[in-house]
């Protein structure tokens, strides 16, 4: 199993070194989805992968998104808002 893991690292190290920009992101996107039906468990049916696969994109996104915001609001020292506010 363990050299089956270093061959996927090669294969997606040489692939990432070949694409860039966007083609990259791409890559990236079908790489793990690959890897992650190579190594999928003995409990987990071909119709998951898909969902998954279907899912995933929207999971990085609305993740990132959530980074960005977070970031945004540190980096311009936001404060106004106290959610332990008490009167």
């Amino acid at each position: 199993m363990a050299v089956h893991h270093q061959v996927c690292a090669t294969a997606l190290s040489l692939i990432l070194f070949m694409a860039n920009g966007m083609q990259r992101s791409i890559v990236c996107l079908v790489a793990t989805l690959w890897i992650t039906n190579q190594v999928k468990s003995e409990f987990i049916s071909r119709w998951m992968i898909v969902v998954f696969s279907i899912q995933y994109p929207f999971y990085l996104v609305l993740s990132a998104t959530i980074g960005l915001y977070g970031h945004a609001r540190q980096v311009v020292k936001y404060s106004s808002w106290n959610p332990t506010a008490r009167k």
